[in-house]
């Protein structure tokens, strides 16, 4: 029987090639695609490599320590040479494994535990420390003191995976700041003994003046040595003060013009109603040198208002007051609710030396002197100055 034309192997030869070229061409896709990739991988290694050796560098090359730790094992896998040298270990030689392997201390010698490392701290609780200061022995056997900062690394999933340390040697800084600190000591005790010295010189001026009233029969000349007396022992008491302060800077206000206070009451109140002397100052920090400027004032003032303010031996009152105005700004006030200051007086014209001095010195703390008298009698004198200008005026007017 014939067969139709075409039938059997008359097409197959046809198809073949094409199905050979879909093929080839398929399989030159897929090595195209894998040159790439191999390029890819190639281009992707030398760019890792070269950040690694970035890293290497910048690791080697820096000034401080760098430690790495894996949190399973608490072992570093990386460590600096620096981080080396800190410890005292030849970065050549045998590497340290742990912090732990350090004898570490606190400042007040409290030995530190291993878990109370900075780095173990942040791998086990996953603490960031800053700056903690370490005292510890190094491998060569000479004592140090490190400065170390730790932060844990953590995974996508929040899971401490390592821990990084970084070390810095503070050594020598901490040697430099234990001489200023001996050095600032040693400053301040000879400074409390030459003040002490000073006010003792003082002490022995005041009994020879004290001893110099007593021997004067002359009323004019008597009252010239006590007004000197009154001056020289204020400025003893504030030496005495500052010798017995834990601040050389500063003192105890309060307990300074009360001093003065009672050394006055003793020198000029001989009358059966004394006045009554009130003293209300507020704690201040003031330089020495501003300290016995006020001081002084208050002496002139209050030994102004004995003299003069209480006469035919009438009672009364003085008030002695020291604040803080506003901020930076010291006001010192002492009045009396005597006879008044007579509106022909002025402080810096005065015939006697007692007001103008205190002017003078009210200028010295960088302030001014001002009088209030109250119509019914009595006075009251007022300084303000700058707590800046009185701490350039301790420096400055020596």
């Amino acid at each position: 029987m014939p067969q139709p034309k075409g039938y059997g192997s008359a097409q197959a030869p046809d198809a073949a090639p094409d199905e050979l070229d879909s093929l080839r061409d398929e399989l030159e896709r897929q090595r195209a695609k894998l040159e790439q990739a191999e390029r890819d991988r190639a281009l992707l290694t030398d760019e890792m490599q070269l950040e690694h050796a970035l890293l290497d560098a910048v690791v080697r090359q820096m000034p401080a320590g760098l430690a790495v730790a894996d949190a399973l094992t608490g072992l570093f896998v990386l460590r600096n040479e620096q981080a080396s040298l800190i410890w005292g270990r030849d970065p050549s030689g045998p590497l340290l494994e742990r912090f732990e392997e350090l004898r570490g201390r606190r400042a007040d010698g409290t030995p530190l535990a291993s878990d109370e490392w900075p780095l173990a701290r942040s791998i086990h609780e996953g603490e960031t420390v800053a700056g903690e200061e370490i005292w510890f022995t190094r491998f060569d056997g000479s004592e140090g003191v490190m400065e170390v900062s730790a932060t844990p690394v953590r995974d996508a999933t929040g899971r401490v995976t390592a821990g990084v340390a970084l070390l810095l040697d503070v050594t020598d800084r901490k040697r430099t700041e234990e001489r200023l600190q001996s050095a600032q000591a040693e400053r301040e005790v000879l400074l409390r003994e030459a003040r002490h010295q000073v006010g003792n010189n003082l002490q022995v001026v005041t009994s020879l003046l004290g001893l110099q009233a007593r021997a004067t029969r002359d009323d004019e000349s008597r009252k010239l040595v006590l007004e000197s007396l009154s001056r020289i022992q204020a400025m003893a008491q504030a030496h005495e003060q500052i010798s017995q302060a834990p601040d050389l800077a500063h003192i105890d206000l309060n307990l300074y013009i009360g001093q003065i206070v009672e050394g006055l009451r003793e020198l000029y109140v001989r009358q059966e109603n004394p006045p009554v002397i009130a003293v209300d100052v507020e704690p201040l920090s003031l330089g020495l040198n501003t300290v016995i400027n006020c001081g002084l004032v208050v002496n002139e003032l209050v030994s102004n208002a004995l003299k003069y303010a209480f006469v035919d031996g009438r009672a009364g009152r003085v008030t002695i007051e020291m604040r803080e105005a506003v901020p930076g700004e010291v006001e010192l006030v002492v009045g009396d609710d005597g006879v008044g200051l007579p509106e022909a007086i002025s402080p810096p014209t005065a015939s006697t030396l007692g007001l103008p001095l205190a002017n003078h010195l009210a200028r010295q703390l960088g302030g001014s002197l001002r009088v209030d008298r109250s119509p019914g009698g009595g006075s009251t004198f007022r300084v303000r100055f700058p707590i800046q200008a009185a701490s350039g005026a301790s420096t400055t007017n020596r």
